[in-house]
């Protein structure tokens, strides 16, 4: 029988994208990116297994800044869609490795 394949503790970095940040230099949305990417590795949930979603402004370019999957929503709708992508029956936890390519838009596959 296959030993289960032990994966290295994920770290912040894990999940921090390749772009960088083009907020103002002093903005708090540094903090948040910075506390939401600790707060993943300490549960060690793979970036894979994650959705990130945001709305509109300076804040919302937070998935962008992530390995993170994420949906980039309208204007005082980031609840629902969150809301949405927890609860559908297709999210990235139980869809196999094709149905959960990023995809552009808000369409979700059932």
């Amino acid at each position: 029988m296959k030993e289960a394949a032990t994966r290295a503790p994920l770290t912040a970095q894990n999940y921090k994208s390749s772009y960088k940040p083009i907020w103002c230099p002093g903005c708090g949305d540094y903090s948040v990116l910075s506390s939401v990417t600790k707060a993943l590795a300490m549960v060690q949930v793979p970036p894979e297994d994650v959705v990130v979603v945001s709305g509109i402004g300076c804040s919302s370019r937070i998935p962008a800044y992530t390995t993170c999957y994420g949906f980039h929503g309208v204007h005082g709708r980031a609840l629902a869609a969150a809301t949405a992508a927890a609860n559908h029956p297709c999210r990235a936890r139980r869809a196999p490795p094709s149905a959960r390519r990023p995809r552009i838009g808000g369409g979700v596959r059932s």
